[in-house]
């Protein structure tokens, strides 16, 4: 099942702080209207940029675990996290919204 925006928007919405939110928010529009600009896929650009940060405010044993399942890092190492990886792992494996192509 793939996740539409609105989905990802409501996610997202109940994860992030109001600041959080406001600022993934002002990112989405700007995304859409470079995605307008150069003639891209604007849905996939808002469902990028409003997934973006949607990892950043979880607790560190959180993003360490999904790091953890998701073989980006090895049980019992320290690794600096980058909740970019994290957000696109997590909401993949909860949504199979990725592609590699």
């Amino acid at each position: 099942m793939k996740m539409t925006y609105q989905q990802a928007e409501d996610m997202v919405r109940r994860t992030l702080s109001p600041k959080r939110f406001q600022h993934t928010m002002n990112v989405k529009n700007l995304a859409v209207r470079m995605a307008q600009h150069y003639g891209v896929d604007t849905e996939k650009a808002a469902l990028a940029a409003i997934l973006h940060d949607s990892a950043k405010e979880l607790p560190r044993t959180e993003l360490l675990q999904i790091m953890q399942d998701n073989a980006i890092i090895k049980k019992g190492t320290v690794e600096i996290i980058s909740n970019d990886i994290i957000a696109a792992f997590n909401f993949n494996r909860k949504c199979s919204i990725l592609s590699l192509r």
